[in-house]
């Protein structure tokens, strides 16, 4: 049962992530053909949404491979590593719409909005299809991804009004504001993505550590150090020293451990490293 559930669930991400591809091929296409500006922010969004998926995908199978002499966390940072080269690939790509945009200021006979149109318009009919196989999945990525998914219909609404408002009053400074718009929304929407991914690679959480060590505190006093990172989304480990008296025995201690570790567990801790130390007392 709980085979088939997941076989199904495969088949309607792999179908969602194969419908992201083709909505950045028809901007891209669109792109290429009319060299709007436009188009070219909308390529830059859905790069993301696609590789995005892909790289998810893949390394749902990546990080099932066991762990080496050299890599002893096995391959858990594959994602956010891929993640944080697509970052990088889509601001280059926006850097880009808005250096391709400057020179529309000042003319007054602009690249046809008519590819972007269609572009815009086969996006706005697929995004909500891509939302309903995405729904229901429980996993990070794809909830993450069904979110967003929700972000590109905004995205895509704002570049089919600015598109059609061209058709009718075809204007260089109008064009420029408008992949202007376009650009800055994305960057706002997809804020969350790079901060999180960012602070994957410095080792970094999102939880509040001092808050957690204090609640600790509260019932151990002899808690010290405490520490707290993501390998990645769904890998999180902590550290935590802890003084105790020099004659205590590992039994003793057992039950202290099995506490914390519980505890920490609310807070998706999911590897534990305790170390017990001579109290400081004399």
């Amino acid at each position: 049962m709980e085979s088939g559930k997941f076989a199904g669930s495969r088949t309607a991400l792999a179908l969602a992530t194969g419908l992201y591809w083709i909505l950045f091929l028809g901007f891209l296409i669109s792109f290429i053909v009319s060299g709007n500006a436009i188009s070219m922010a909308l390529t830059s969004d859905r790069i993301v949404d696609a590789a995005g998926m892909t790289i998810a995908m893949a390394s749902s199978r990546i990080i099932k491979l066991p762990p080496t002499d050299r890599l002893t966390y096995g391959y858990h940072r594959f994602e956010s590593l891929a993640s944080i080269l697509l970052i990088i690939t889509f601001i280059l790509l926006l850097l880009y719409t808005a250096v391709i945009s400057i020179p529309d200021i000042h003319t007054s006979s602009i690249h046809s909005p008519l590819f972007t149109i269609y572009s815009s318009i086969l996006s706005l009919v697929l995004l909500p299809f891509i939302a309903v196989l995405l729904h229901g999945d429980e996993s990070f990525t794809t909830r993450t991804m069904s979110i967003h998914t929700l972000q590109d219909i905004f995205t895509t609404a704002l570049a089919l009004i600015g598109s059609v408002v061209l058709l009718f009053y075809p204007s260089g400074l109008m064009l420029f504001i408008s992949a202007i718009i376009i650009v800055a929304v994305s960057v706002v929407m997809n804020k969350g993505m790079v901060t999180k991914n960012l602070r994957l690679l410095m080792e970094g959480t999102d939880l509040n550590t001092r808050d957690i060590e204090a609640a600790l505190k509260a019932k151990f006093p002899m808690i010290h150090h405490l520490h707290i990172w993501d390998v990645c989304r769904h890998y999180r480990l902590a550290t935590v020293h802890m003084y105790s008296s020099g004659d205590s025995r590992l039994t003793e201690l057992e039950p202290i451990r099995k506490e914390i570790t519980e505890y920490l567990s609310k807070y998706g801790v999911n590897h534990l490293t305790l170390q017990f130390e001579p109290s400081e007392e004399k």
